[in-house]
């Protein structure tokens, strides 16, 4: 148990490092920007009431969030956790640690899970401020304008049905000793996402899960299934994973 606590402090301090804070703050203040500019243009003018104001607001930023800018800022999140050890050639040192390497490489997950976490909070509070503002601009009442309900659910099932890509991105960032490459490979599969999640087969997508269980929510007959597979499947692929990746040895 000491050794998983230390794992998590020394992980923890390793984020001063590198940019996974900056990036989880980025992402929900573009989404903010993106609501009030459009609520500068006039867009939110247009409605009669502060509650169609904000449940457009809500929409417009949860949609774009799953689809767009929440699958790039997990490919980035990994891509730099990653980078602190491919950095300086860490991982040699990391290997002569009296410590299991899957233990390390699974803590590395769950801090890019819990940042993860952390973003999706951040991009509620910052929506909610985006609907207040724009709302009060507007001339209507924030009070009652809002199913909170709604909104919690929502966001949070969001972040659950993106665990699997953080879990994928994590593994690509290790295996790969290359912040572009995993870059991109977590770009095009995010832009593959748009077409595929049209098909019939979209839930076969992690990519799709977010903005699929956002938009359909328990009226998708794949609701459940999907929220398992991204919960305890990602346990599983991270466990099997890391136990491989273990026996490798990595050299910069």
């Amino acid at each position: 148990m000491i050794n998983w606590i230390n794992l998590f402090i020394a992980e923890t301090m390793k984020q001063k490092r590198s940019l996974t804070i900056v990036v989880i703050a980025l992402a929900p203040i573009l989404m903010f920007i993106f609501n009030f500019m459009i609520g500068l243009g006039g867009y939110y003018g247009t409605k009669a009431y502060g509650s169609e104001i904000v449940d457009t607001v809500i929409n417009n930023s949860l949609n774009l969030w799953a689809l767009i800018m929440l699958p790039m800022a997990l490919s980035l999140l990994a891509a730099l956790n990653a980078n602190v050890e491919f950095r300086n050639n860490q991982w040699k040192q990391i290997y002569a640690f009296p410590v299991p390497t899957w233990k390390i490489m699974t803590v590395k997950w769950v801090i890019n899970v819990a940042m993860s976490a952390m973003a999706h909070i951040f991009h509620l509070v910052l929506m909610l401020a985006a609907a207040f503002v724009l709302v009060t601009l507007n001339g209507h009442s924030f009070v009652g304008a809002m199913d909170y309900v709604y909104v919690f659910q929502h966001i949070l099932v969001i972040f659950l049905a993106s665990i699997m890509i953080v879990t994928i991105q994590t593994i690509l960032a290790l295996v790969f000793d290359n912040f572009l490459l995993v870059m991109a490979l977590g770009t095009g599969l995010m832009i593959s996402n748009y077409f595929v999640a049209q098909s019939s087969y979209g839930y076969l997508s992690p990519w799709s899960h977010p903005m699929r269980l956002n938009r359909f929510m328990s009226e998708d007959p794949y609701f459940w299934p999907l929220l398992v597979i991204n919960i305890f499947g990602s346990l599983i692929l991270a466990y099997v994973a890391f136990i491989l990746l273990k026996k490798r040895q990595i050299t910069a």
